[in-house]
């Protein structure tokens, strides 16, 4: 095939791949115009999810009549105009791909008007200016996307399902929101409002009105000015935790972004407060010179590069520890005097510990090469690190991880009783009122049968609001991190297995702990009781429960065989 240049509109579908993958990347882009623009009152309206309609309305500066068509054109940008402005940027956007590339893949009506200047109204379809002449509006800028990837219908294939594509465009609004506190943000799917907020620079007045009053009370300011880098924003106290970092969110210089990098010093600052595979909430807006980031390194501007590293790492970790410094937060399990083997019938109640919830998704090594004969009794030797059972059976030493162990005896002892009956949930004689996000009351609001059968009996009044009836009582006094753990789950797996999460759960806050010593009697009743149930090389999250060392592995380490 010969080489030829192609032409513009095939090139603009070409750009569109990289900045337009889905509904919530127009959104994306939409607003950081709005942004740009100097505006106060931003408004998002969208039906099924944007797959029907996105329209985004501002109040900032409008375009001018004359600059309409200019601005549809590739690379055409009032953001920029030499090369040294990339070190610089202080714009979301630069590059002039945005507005050419949504238009290329969609029906796109625009109503502007700019101070001094007249109304104008512009259609555009597939690219191409089909209309534009004067019309009354009001100042700002209003863009209404139509029937997108109507000339690219490949690209429909790979979206999600309304639900998903909904939450996404719901959490790229979220972050804005919480970005720029100073602005009013307004969600609308559907003819349905999910939030509006005040646009008075509170930052917490934000996070009140788009996850609830219950979830801000869980978090507490953090401020720290430095001579070039600057962090504010809010943490959550370190017993509040999430299951994945969805509930970190990252601001340089207004941009949302994320990084590794900081998500580790996040990490770092937490270390010894809360346990492993938690995430805390936190929602840090750091200041740094223009000079020393490029945000010029990803299609979406989603990342960017640090020129110094090492010290924002420890701006990061070090505003972290010295805030949550002022209390003792120091995470400590303590044993459970009251522990009883399992085979006793009885499930014995320990301190809570957090695990992650969603069943891993990494490929373990298999440590059962060979069928486990039950008939030859297990000898323990000890415990390793208050949470590690040491067992020999024949030529063979058996690590036990005794979490594990016991999460997976609860987990199928849960099953086989089947639902909850009335003396193991928790009735309130006085409703309890959760303020939680539009999004998890509308997943909860979902799936309300599936949880009325695990006990857990929820009512839904408004937009935020649940009322809490009862609930399982191993989740007592721990109803606002449960109810939100679940949403998390809700939102993650579309086809989740509630039953499955909400009983793992429960054995996870039942089963005895690390750090937790055992006596031998205890430790040989966990074996026991393990390896007569079913699917027990495995805890109902995915992690091996047991790992064998053979005879002959240990003489290769000592060079004997």
């Amino acid at each position: 095939m010969a080489i030829r240049v192609l032409d513009d509109k095939l090139i603009n579908k070409i750009a569109a791949g990289e900045v337009v993958d889905r509904p919530a990347a127009i959104v994306k882009e939409m607003i950081e115009n709005s942004v740009d623009a100097g505006a106060t009152k931003i408004v998002v309206r969208i039906t099924n999810a944007g797959l029907g309609r996105i329209e985004v309305e501002d109040n900032g500066c409008g375009i001018a009549f004359d600059e309409v068509p200019t601005a549809f054109l590739r690379h055409a940008t009032s953001k920029i105009a030499q090369e040294d402005d990339l070190t610089r940027i202080q714009t979301m956007g630069f590059r002039g791909e945005a507005l050419p590339s949504i238009a290329s893949v969609s029906r796109m009506d625009i109503y502007t008007m700019k101070a001094n200047d007249i109304g104008v109204y512009a259609q555009i379809e597939g690219g191409r200016i089909t209309e534009l002449k004067p019309h009354p509006c009001s100042f700002g800028t209003k863009i209404v996307v139509t029937d997108l990837f109507y000339n690219t219908p490949v690209r429909k294939k790979f979206l999600k399902s309304p639900v998903t594509e909904g939450n996404y465009i719901y959490n790229i609004i979220c972050w804005y929101a919480l970005s720029y506190p100073g602005t009013s943000f307004s969600f609308q799917n559907d003819q349905r409002k999910f939030f509006k907020t005040p646009g008075n620079g509170s930052l917490i007045d934000v996070v009140r009105i788009i996850y609830g009053h219950d979830f801000a009370a869980q978090l507490q300011p953090l401020s720290y000015d430095g001579p070039e880098y600057g962090l504010k924003g809010l943490i959550s106290v370190p017993k509040f935790t999430r299951i994945n970092r969805k509930h970190q969110v990252f601001f340089v210089n207004g941009r949302p972004i994320r990084s590794p990098l900081l998500y580790k010093a996040v990490d770092s600052g937490y270390r010894g407060l809360i346990v492993s595979r938690e995430h805390p909430v936190v929602i840090l807006s750091l200041s740094a010179p223009l000079e020393s980031i490029d945000v010029n390194i990803h299609p979406q501007k989603r990342e960017v590069r640090f020129r110094d590293e090492p010290v924002v790492y420890r701006v990061v970790e070090q505003a972290i520890r010295k805030q949550l410094s002022g209390t003792d937060y120091s995470f400590r399990i303590e044993g459970n005097d009251d522990y009883r083997p399992f085979s006793t019938g009885k499930l014995g109640f320990a301190e809570e510990s957090a695990v992650t919830l969603k069943p891993s998704l990494h490929t373990y090594h298999d440590p059962f090469e060979e069928v486990i004969n039950e008939e030859v009794p297990y000898k323990v030797i000890g415990q390793l690190f208050n949470s590690y059972i040491i067992a020999e059976k024949e030529y063979d030493i058996w690590l036990i991880d005794q979490h594990a162990a016991a999460e997976r005896i609860i987990y199928n002892q849960l099953i086989n009783a089947g639902d909850c009956n009335d003396d193991e949930i928790q009735s309130y004689l006085l409703s309890l009122p959760l303020e939680l996000s539009s999004s998890q009351v509308d997943l909860l609001a979902k799936h309300k049968d599936a949880l009325a059968e695990l006990g857990f009996e929820l009512d839904f009044l408004g937009f935020n609001s649940v009322i809490l009836r009862a609930i399982p009582k191993v989740f007592s006094g721990q109803e606002l991190e449960v109810i939100l753990k679940i949403a998390d789950q809700l939102a993650d797996e579309e086809n989740l297995d509630i039953k499955h999460e909400a009983y793992s759960m429960a054995a996870c806050k039942k089963a005895v702990k690390a750090n937790q010593r055992l006596t031998v009697m205890e430790m040989e009743a966990i074996i026991g009781d393990l390896i007569n149930t079913e699917n027990y090389k495995y805890c109902p999250h995915g992690r091996p429960t047991m790992v064998k060392i053979s005879r002959e592995d240990i003489e290769k380490m000592f060079k004997r065989s």
